[in-house]
């Protein structure tokens, strides 16, 4: 691959949980480009890096093609998915729908410590971009967020949520976007700033500029031309 070393396993988790933590550090590496995209996934490789046995490595591989992050078809080799603009600006659009909808379904009546849970996922953004790191950029974009969809109580929702900012996450990596971070924690900024005023409907079309450019390429990208009478 080559893949780092993850330390003795002294301090390895239940057995119960084995299958989540292969999850994570298979989800993290993709994300972080230590598996890129197209790479084969070969079972013994993978086996002997997480140190456990065949099932709890499946159960996650099975999680992550759920996600859009594997793909893995009878009589071929498991491989990392490749990135796929279409795909991606697909799951943009559907997740700026979906944050909308929450946002203004649920501005009014939020809680004090769920506004306040908006507002520290903020600060956590600024200090992200301030570091330049990618990957937790895109945790606190989808944490600021998550307090919305957590507020709906949709936990249908709420899965659709996760995969989709699972699919996402490689979008924020440097050379996979052109989204510019500072512009982006800008527009999110006036979403809070309408949130902490329970302003529904200005957070809802925050939200809805803050998508726009993806609504925009989608349609472009998508459009069908129609023959002349």
């Amino acid at each position: 691959m080559p893949l780092p070393p993850l330390g003795s396993g002294a301090d390895a988790p239940s057995r119960p949980l084995l299958k989540d933590i292969a999850f994570e550090r298979l989800y993290a590496a993709i994300q972080d480009g230590t598996l890129e995209p197209g790479e084969v996934l070969a079972d013994e490789a993978l086996l002997a890096w997480l140190g456990m046995s065949k099932n709890p490595v499946r159960h996650a591989l099975l999680r992550l093609r759920d996600a859009g992050l594997v793909d893995i078809r009878v009589g071929r080799p498991t491989r990392v998915s490749a990135l796929d603009p279409d795909r991606t600006n697909r799951s943009l659009l559907l997740s700026g729908m979906i944050n909308e909808w929450a946002v203004r379904a649920t501005t009014a009546t939020l809680t004090d410590a769920q506004r306040l849970a908006a507002a520290e996922a903020i600060g956590s953004l600024r200090d992200h971009i301030a570091a330049e790191d990618w990957f937790a950029i895109e945790r606190a974009v989808a944490d600021f967020f998550r307090v919305f969809t957590d507020a709906t109580g949709n936990e249908v929702l709420r899965w659709q949520v996760d995969r989709l900012s699972q699919q996402l996450a490689r979008f924020m990596r440097p050379g996979a976007s052109r989204v510019d971070p500072a512009v982006m924690h800008a527009g999110i900024d006036a979403v809070n700033v309408a949130v902490q005023q329970r302003d529904a409907a200005a957070a809802g079309a925050a939200v809805a500029a803050l998508y726009e450019p993806t609504r925009s390429v989608f349609l472009e990208r998508g459009r069908v031309v129609l023959p002349a009478d």
